[in-house]
């Protein structure tokens, strides 16, 4: 009975909310349902496996820390099936999985389920079996290694897009006649969203298409001018005709690009900067 009051009384704040704000009556639950699922608004931004949650979020939270709580929670899930909580993640994170466009993110919500059906994991082994001091210590040290790990990710940029947004704009300091352009099969915003507070105003930027129905006016082409390309992934970059290109800028070293773990390089910004510079020279 609890819970139900605790629910209705969740949902009411939240309608209330809606309409002070929207200054309509707005059910968002039901919104949310219809332009993301019967719409299809969501598979917009990209569609992944059912399976994707299971294989990326240990990745998410850092392995291997990660695949130990997650060990220790499937043991909660099994000795508390009939929990509250259990019945809070389980239906969320199927729900979740059958709608094809997936982020990390739509799992935050779960953090007090699973954390607590965690640490009912652990408290079972501990009663089941005789917890060995290199397990604390190896637990221990996974803790710390994940707040140092923290700590840096918190240190850096959140979007890896500002890391070349930061790169054009120290590049147009020293190079202010410099041209920028972004190599893209078709014509589209330079960046996937709007992040007009990283760019430039005073830099020349132009787009340079792959496909040959867009025409490129190659005689506006000089030395020393930047080329952003943002599809690296589909193919390798060419320069344009006369000219050759010299690496400037990546955020990911090359060793990184061998490696191609559960596919991470479909799902992630990869662009690489050059300068162009006469082939001849």
């Amino acid at each position: 009975m609890g819970l139900f009051c605790g629910v209705f009384l969740a949902v009411g704040i939240g309608l209330a909310t809606d309409y002070w704000l929207y200054g309509e009556w707005v059910f968002a639950p039901y919104n949310y349902y219809f332009y993301n699922i019967v719409e299809g608004k969501a598979a917009g931004f990209g569609v992944w496996p059912f399976w994707w949650y299971f294989t990326e979020m240990p990745l998410a939270l850092v392995p291997p820390l990660s695949i130990v709580l997650m060990v220790f929670m499937a043991i909660g899930v099994w000795r508390h099936y009939r929990h509250p909580l259990t019945w809070c993640l389980i239906p969320f994170v199927l729900a979740h999985s059958m709608i094809a466009h997936k982020e990390v993110r739509f799992m935050y919500s779960m953090a007090l389920p699973f954390f607590f059906l965690t640490t009912a994991g652990w408290q079972y082994f501990q009663e089941k079996y005789a917890v060995k001091k290199w397990m604390v210590k190896t637990f221990v040290f996974l803790l710390w290694l994940n707040m140092v790990m923290m700590v840096f990710r918190i240190l850096i940029p959140a979007k890896d897009v500002i890391t070349y947004a930061e790169f054009l704009w120290n590049w147009y300091r020293k190079h202010p006649n410099s041209t920028v352009y972004f190599v893209k099969e078709e014509p589209k915003n330079h960046y996937p969203l709007p992040i007009t507070f990283y760019e430039n105003p005073a830099q020349t930027q132009r787009s340079w298409y792959t496909l040959p129905e867009y025409k490129n006016d190659t005689t506006a082409l000089r030395p020393g001018d930047l080329m952003v390309f943002t599809e690296v992934a589909k193919s390798t970059p060419a320069p344009p005709p006369g000219y050759r290109l010299e690496r400037e800028f990546s955020y990911y070293p090359e060793w990184i690009l061998k490696v191609n773990i559960n596919n991470w390089q479909s799902r992630t910004l990869i662009w690489e900067i050059y300068r162009l510079e006469y082939a001849d020279k």
